[in-house]
């Protein structure tokens, strides 16, 4: 069994220097029949900065308030998850990689001030058709109790190996009718006010042109964790909190700018929701948040 390769940081690197390594670094990818090692990154402490969650909260869509977002504590291991993806000895080039799913849990309320150790951990991969995924999985701690932890689903497009299964997790349901709806209006700059508030300057999600050179689409599209952010915003308040678990599947790129509808209906132990087209047909994303 290979040794980990650790990462330990004193501050938070900067996603800006993340991003130069991820588009001039040449990596060879992960082969067939190799396996994906073991990384990690830590940092002993993070606040959680009472006026960088109100910026946060007006871009993402929150009513005002002092509370912290269930998505927040991500924005904070992001250059923690960038620092390992390019790290010299990672095999997988960062540019990309698609953001596939993801599973919140908060096992314990969190308060502006608060100062969290923060570890990052991606251990192997799983093939699946056309490609393969890894979990990146992060862990956020209170005075040495878990409070708040994630796992981030990767996919990277590769030819797999004979036999590989099409998914590799179980197929989801169809998605629930939603019974509340509401139309939104993505603005042609969402991607570069969250980037202002989040420190994730992906090209991708900035401009037209740099979003064709780097992703071949015709117009930036939307970081996924802001569409997600968005959605806790429509339901804060009403979904359970601050124990709690939110999952989501992200289905298609939202480009910008454009309208889509936010739709929510209530389940046993909280909610589920999706972000679809203005006309409903088109599923972007679709997850739900409900008691841990």
């Amino acid at each position: 069994m290979a040794d980990t390769v650790h990462l330990n940081f004193d501050t938070l690197p900067t996603l800006g220097s993340g991003y130069l390594r991820a588009l001039f670094s040449r990596k060879r990818g992960l082969r067939v029949g190799d396996t994906l090692g073991r990384f990690e990154a830590t940092i002993p402490a993070v606040t959680l900065d009472a006026t960088r969650m109100a910026a946060y909260r007006e871009v993402c869509g929150f009513a005002p308030g002092t509370g912290v977002p269930l998505t927040y504590p991500h924005i904070l291991a992001a250059p923690l998850h960038l620092a390992v993806l390019t790290c010299p000895g990672f095999p997988v080039p960062a540019m990309g990689i698609i953001h596939a799913r993801n599973t919140i849990v908060q096992h314990k309320a969190l308060s502006a001030g608060d100062s969290l150790a923060i570890q990052v951990l991606v251990d192997g991969h799983r093939d699946v058709r056309n490609g393969f995924e890894f979990d990146v999985v992060t862990k956020a701690s209170l005075a040495g109790e878990l409070a708040w932890e994630s796992v981030t689903v990767v996919f990277v497009r590769r030819k797999a190996p004979e036999g590989a299964p099409k998914v590799a997790h179980e197929k989801a349901a169809d998605p629930a009718p939603m019974t509340d709806t509401k139309p939104w209006s993505i603005g042609a700059d969402t991607g570069r006010r969250y980037a202002a508030v989040s420190g994730d300057y992906n090209p991708i999600h900035l401009w037209p042109i740099t979003a064709k050179l780097l992703g071949g689409f015709p117009r930036p599209i939307c970081h996924g964790m802001w569409s997600l952010a968005h959605c806790v915003g429509e339901l804060e308040g009403r979904a359970p909190a601050p124990i709690a678990r939110l999952e989501v599947e992200f289905k298609r790129p939202v480009l910008m700018p454009t309208k889509a509808t936010f739709g929510a209906t209530p389940i046993d132990g909280g909610f589920a929701y999706d972000l679809r087209d203005k006309d409903g047909k088109k599923q972007y994303l679709t997850g739900t948040w409900t008691v841990k």
